[in-house]
């Protein structure tokens, strides 16, 4: 937290990220997110309408640069993205991921079940 104290945006421009957990600790610590529009970052801030403003076309710099500037400019704006990352954030931990993989897990034996049940 303390390498992030000054900052208020975090721009993450990988044009291709399979998660993202940077991202998600970024946002974890108060920062506003600006992502391109591709791969995890499209997952993690998609899942939220106020960061999902957030997300600009892959590759499209020009289109980043303008969504920096306007949280920027925008004290409100920039307030509502930080406060929504820091939410979405928390949404994001090694308990959800294990309950949800658990739970993919049951789901399938409970199908191969009712499968070897109905033969």
């Amino acid at each position: 937290k303390r390498l992030t104290a000054d900052a208020s945006v975090a721009l993450f421009p990988s044009l291709s990220e399979g998660f993202g957990i940077a991202l998600v600790e970024l946002m974890a610590c108060g920062l506003a997110p600006v992502a391109f529009n591709v791969g995890g970052p499209s997952d993690i801030l998609g899942g939220s309408p106020t960061l999902r403003r957030l997300l600009v076309p892959g590759g499209d710099s020009t289109a980043a640069s303008a969504a920096v500037i306007h949280l920027c400019r925008d004290a409100e704006t920039l307030k509502e993205a930080q406060a929504a990352a820091k939410v979405r954030a928390s949404e994001f931990s090694w308990e959800r991921a294990a309950s949800a993989r658990l739970a993919v897990f049951e789901a399938a034996i409970a199908r191969r079940r009712e499968a070897e049940d109905s033969q």
